[in-house]
């Protein structure tokens, strides 16, 4: 990691933003799977809810902006291998590659 980004200054309200936006995502989540405890999570309101959610309240919107709020002030220098400080730590995440894929 390059110096500059060993400590990373971010204004108190894009943080506050920043978690705002996880605890609406986060709790809302949390209050679909409470829900629907009583129901097997494969039912298809529960499924269908959980969906409903993700596009309604813009979840993938909303991820958007809080990684931009965490990564802006990050020196995007590239090092010798033509990446910056953050995409090599994504490098080996692991993502969705097709139905029924599950992370290692």
């Amino acid at each position: 990691m390059m110096k500059e980004n060993e400590t990373i200054r971010i204004n108190g309200e894009d943080l506050i933003e920043a978690v705002n936006e996880i605890e609406i995502m986060l709790t809302s989540i949390d209050k679909i799977f409470s829900y629907f405890t009583y129901v097997d999570k494969r039912d298809t309101a529960f499924n269908e809810e959980l969906s409903r959610f993700i596009v309604d309240w813009k979840v993938l919107n909303r991820l958007a902006r809080v990684r931009k709020i965490l990564s802006e002030n990050f020196d995007d220098t590239l090092g010798d291998d033509d990446m910056d400080d953050l995409e090599r730590a994504a490098h080996a995440l692991e993502y969705w590659k097709k139905p029924g894929s599950k992370p290692k």
